[in-house]
């Protein structure tokens, strides 16, 4: 599992934007949550996803991608 810090902050258009980078204007803070090769991300006992966005890192785990919940669409 990987945690990368993310920075959301308000553009002059009004909109939001989430950028690895650090800007030069008033930001949060943000954490991606990434779950290795095979893997999802379990928070709570619920099954969140390969890939979470979160104000906090913490209390995040990972597990074997169970067959039920992720299937390809045909």
């Amino acid at each position: 599992m990987t945690v990368k810090i993310l920075y959301r902050y308000k553009r002059e258009d009004g909109g939001v934007s989430v950028t690895p980078i650090e800007p030069d204007q008033e930001y949060t803070v943000l954490f991606r949550v990434i779950a290795d090769d095979g893997k999802c991300l379990v928070r709570d006992g619920e099954v969140q996803g390969c890939v979470i966005d979160t104000e906090y890192p913490e209390g995040w785990s990972e597990i074997d991608i169970p067959n039920e919940t992720f299937k390809e669409e045909t």
